[in-house]
């Protein structure tokens, strides 16, 4: 929203849902607080300063960002002003259009229900959505559903998709309650049993803040009203804390609906034929083009956008200490992919070193990362994967896989900018430090696609691409089961091929090779593992019988004679 926007805004007493929406998100981007001045040993300091928890927190500014960071504070508190003025408004004319003044919170029926969710109706169906329907239809389960995940993934455009493909007669008893920062636990509850007592049968709960009594509403709700066969769906902003509270009080009460994995088959399907090179700008959203800039709902630079939704929207409510956890291990785990170009192609220098003397990077322990990894992990952005040493059959270290494709590539590209910068590369002239940059970032294009299909099968083959928590756990639903496959890396002393992978069935001894290429042609050299007899041997030995050996590429599907398989790696991924 720019300054425009933000002036036509003030000059509007009453708001649009899209309108709200934006001002809403742009507010959780935007840091909170405010700034300090302090001057030590005769040298001025400044910190944004909030409180959190009771406690008064701090943070450093580099006098750099200063300027921006005050920016970004003023911008927030004029919006929450904004935002203010507007709730009021909306509250007001809202019981007047409802005519239902006995309400404390937003509720929604009848003809303007499915006027607001009609906006739904021609959008095509996510298969979480087709969970949720599934859910709605089921007669058995009295438990309560919740939707989990980051925003703009799809959570509200689910509930609206779900109130056009009811039935007619269940529309009369459908209702929605879009809650407010202003709306409490105590509210909720007596709207909820007034709804009850009309005769609701379906009723839908938007942007649930995860509140002290959130579990015990939730238990609530679902041994009272669920038991009595009211089907209760809820939307929770803060999906971490949601999934915490799932595991230690809730494994038996709801089922969870996940919504931040978005494959990119289901991108397609959803916004129509897209390229690879569409979806690493904003794959993860449910959205296309990018998610910063001034054609974006929130105009900012992109290494801003990247850094503020890390901050409010991955790390919301963690605190200072732990938010700073988490994004370390997502700094690690996106530049790992340009150091180990650059630390293969630039040997004898500190790569990992420069990284974080560029962004003040921070060292934490073996105990304060895996905490890191497994909240990551809750939010369904961290995937790990296998590799195992081919003549050994040795497993080595963990790796994983950071599931947000926008982010990754964003990081990836602010990385490789900064490297141009460093003295290592001083005497180069400018277009010989682009030409390397470019030719990084074609570099790092194929190992984030190769992350992408490795993520989504390691997904498929656990058959996690719709999940639900049962008794504190993942587990999978719907149709697609494991049937035995596996998936693994393989790490080769004298072929490192580090796009490669295979998925094998222990129980029939089969496998499959793929390796990725970023481009569209046959020239590049099939990998020597690939082709070689003692390579495929040691293979067939430890995996079982060789079924394909393929090459995921951005070009036609092609047999070469040696029986190497070349398929579009796009259409890979949405078969």
């Amino acid at each position: 929203m720019n300054e425009k926007d933000t002036r036509d805004v003030l000059n509007k007493e009453l708001l649009s849902e899209d309108e709200l929406e934006e001002i809403q998100a742009e507010i959780h981007t935007l840091p909170i607080g405010y700034i300090s001045r302090k001057v030590i040993s005769g040298k001025e300091y400044f910190y944004r300063q909030w409180a959190e928890n009771g406690k008064t927190k701090s943070q450093y500014i580099k006098k750099r960002d200063l300027d921006t960071v005050r920016d970004q504070i003023a911008r927030r508190k004029e919006l929450q002003s904004i935002l203010k003025k507007a709730m009021s408004n909306q509250n007001k004319s809202f019981a007047q259009v409802q005519k239902m003044p006995e309400f404390e919170t937003n509720v929604l029926s009848g003809r303007l229900l499915v006027q607001l969710a009609e906006c739904a109706a021609d959008s095509i169906r996510s298969s979480a959505a087709k969970e949720l329907a599934a859910y709605l239809e089921d007669t058995v389960e009295k438990r309560v559903c919740l939707l989990l995940g980051l925003r703009k993934t799809g959570k509200t455009m689910m509930i609206y998709q779900s109130i056009c493909d009811s039935r007619p007669e269940n529309r009369e008893k459908t209702a929605y309650i879009r809650m407010t920062a202003a709306d409490g636990r105590k509210e909720l509850l007596r709207d909820v049993k007034k709804l009850a007592e009309k005769g609701f049968c379906y009723l839908f709960i938007d942007e649930v803040p995860l509140w002290d009594e959130f579990a015990a509403t939730v238990e609530l709700l679902s041994d009272i009203y669920g038991k009595m066969g009211m089907k209760i769906v809820i939307s929770a902003m803060n999906a971490a804390g949601a999934v915490k509270v799932i595991k230690a009080n809730l494994f038996d009460k709801v089922i969870a609906i996940h919504t931040t994995l978005l494959s990119f088959g289901e991108y397609n399907q959803i916004f129509g034929r897209t390229s690879l090179d569409d979806f690493l700008l904003c794959g993860g959203m449910m959205q296309t083009g990018t998610v910063w800039g001034e054609d974006a709902a929130i105009p900012l630079r992109e290494e801003q956008f990247v850094e503020a939704y890390i901050d409010n929207v991955i790390c919301q409510d963690m605190g200072q200490d732990k938010s700073d956890n988490i994004k370390e291990v997502i700094y690690n785990l996106n530049e790992e992919i340009i150091i180990s170009i650059f630390s293969h192609d630039f040997k004898m220098y500190d790569w990992q070193g420069v990284a974080k003397k560029l962004r003040g990077g921070m060292v934490f322990d073996d105990e304060e990362t895996q905490e890191a990894v497994r909240y990551l992990t809750e939010l369904d952005l961290y995937v790990p994967y296998t590799t195992i040493r081919l003549k050994t059959g040795e497993r080595l270290e963990e790796k994983g896989i950071f599931a947000l494709p926008w982010i990754r590539s964003s990081q990836v590209k602010t990385l490789l900018d900064a490297f141009m910068s460093d003295h290592y590369f001083a005497n180069l002239s400018e277009r010989d430090k682009q030409l390397i940059r470019d030719r990084m970032f074609e570099e790092a294009k194929e190992r984030m696609l190769a992350d992408i299909i490795l993520h989504e099968v390691i997904l498929m083959a656990a058959g996690r691409n719709g999940r639900r928590i049962r008794d504190g756990k993942k587990v999978c639903c719907g149709k697609s089961a494991c049937h035995g496959k596996k998936v693994c890396c393989l790490y080769m002393e004298n072929c490192l091929d580090e796009k490669a992978f295979l998925t094998y069935d222990a129980k029939a001894a089969e496998c499959w090779l793929y390796t990725v290429r970023y481009r569209d042609d046959t020239d590049t050299p099939v990998p020597a593992w690939m082709t070689e007899d003692a390579m495929r041997h040691l293979i067939e030995e430890r995996f079982g019988r060789i079924i394909e050996s393929g090459i995921l590429y951005l070009g036609e599907e092609q047999w070469t004679e040696n029986g190497i398989h070349y398929q579009n790696a796009e259409e890979f991924l949405c078969s």
